[in-house]
């Protein structure tokens, strides 16, 4: 899931400087001694790599202080650069997900490498991901599942939860990873929200096996209070949907301002979507466009998507549907397949020349998991001037 403030341009990669040892021997983490603030700054400041990386955490998830993305990314750079490789590992999310850095899917991959190698089981499992999303490198399940296994046998719960999610599709038991990774977030959570958030996620989403959604939302409502902003936008989406609570959309709509002030782009393009449709609050459009703007800018492919399907609709000018194309384009070339077969539909709507244009982007999204667009394309392929329907507008 993709959020932040993007701010990459103060930030340079992980690189060792000459005469330090190259990238792929960062050392395995070693727990930082301390957990306030203050006390890891001044060991951080001090050449501590491990404590630069707990004060980014502190950062990343609001412990203490006000959560700065930006903030965090860069201790786990600093830490990264001391060759702690537990900072590598959060330094690549930090990339995966532009968390306080413009959106970089392969400078991800070789930091989440880095830490795997320097003996990080978090490395591996975010490597994993990386695989199994086809972000940065060739998509690889066979691939992807061996490094969920490689990071979920060294302690990390995320690996355990996405190895789960791997045997649930693939038909087996999966009870007892989720029960492994349960324990693991439980002791996670003691010392940070990062745990927290992975247990309310798993009882989210297995809640037939062994979760619990009021669960989640136990978990992120004080998260959320503190100004943990993925905690808000998680528990935005439970109260629209009744997961857990009773349904609220303008509870929902308060939850997703929340995360939206406090920079995660995701959290700015779910609240352009309540406007647009007058979920919780009052339909707006303007105020939608402006949204989606904003999460667009924060490198969150799907609000460049869904900005554009709002230009398209906005009454067919010559204006509108080139605001439109540039932003679908921005949206499908940042990897939002839905954006990319909504631009296939107007390039299907338009002269015959742009029908092989139309064809690519739909096998463009098909790959990426829309499967009506399968249809349109082999459509295109079979008939010289089929008949479309139109794509039912989601954003």
């Amino acid at each position: 899931m993709r959020f932040p403030i993007v701010l990459g341009a103060l930030l340079v990669g992980c690189a060792a400087p000459a005469g330090e040892r190259p990238q792929s021997q960062a050392r395995a983490p070693t727990s930082a001694s301390c957990s306030a603030p203050d006390e890891c700054d001044r060991r951080c400041s001090g050449g501590e790599a491990g404590a630069c990386t707990t004060l980014g955490r502190l950062y990343g998830t609001a412990n203490g202080v006000t959560q700065d993305f930006a903030r965090a990314a860069s201790l786990y750079q600093r830490a990264c650069q001391g060759r702690d490789a537990h900072g590598c590992s959060w330094l690549g999310e930090s990339f995966d997900n532009g968390w306080g850095v413009k959106k970089d899917y392969e400078r991800a991959v070789s930091l989440f490498r880095r830490a795997c190698e320097g003996g990080d089981a978090r490395g591996c499992s975010g490597l994993g991901d990386m695989y199994k999303e086809g972000h940065g490198v060739p998509r690889d399940r066979d691939r992807a599942i061996t490094l969920f296994q490689k990071g979920c046998d060294g302690g990390s719960a995320w690996g355990c939860r996405l190895l789960g999610y791997a045997r649930e599709q693939d038909h087996q038991n999966a009870l007892p990873i989720f029960s492994r990774a349960v324990t693991l977030y439980k002791r996670e959570c003691e010392s940070d929200a990062n745990g927290c958030m992975g247990l309310a996620a798993l009882h989210r989403h297995t809640s037939s096996l062994l979760g619990s959604l009021s669960a989640a939302v136990e978990l992120y409502s004080p998260l959320c209070a503190r100004g943990e902003a993925l905690a808000c936008w998680s528990l935005g989406h439970m109260y629209r949907k009744g997961e857990g609570v009773t349904q609220d959309p303008a509870r929902a709509v308060a939850l997703e301002t929340i995360s939206c002030d406090h920079g995660l782009a995701v959290g700015c393009g779910y609240l352009a979507w309540l406007y647009r449709k007058g979920v919780g609050v009052a339909r707006d459009e303007a105020r939608a466009a402006a949204l989606y703007a904003k999460a667009c800018d924060g490198d969150d492919a799907s609000s460049c998507s869904g900005g554009g399907d709002l230009a398209a609709s906005d009454g067919g000018s010559t204006a509108d549907q080139a605001k439109a194309i540039e932003l679908l384009r921005k949206g499908c070339d940042g990897g939002d397949a839905w954006g990319c077969g909504r631009l296939g539909d107007l390039y299907a709507a338009g002269p015959p020349d742009d029908r092989a244009k139309a064809e690519a982007l739909y096998r463009k999204a098909c790959q990426g998991g829309e499967q009506a667009d399968c249809a349109r394309a082999n459509e295109l392929t079979c008939r010289s001037e089929p008949t479309l329907s139109p794509l039912t507008p989601m954003r």
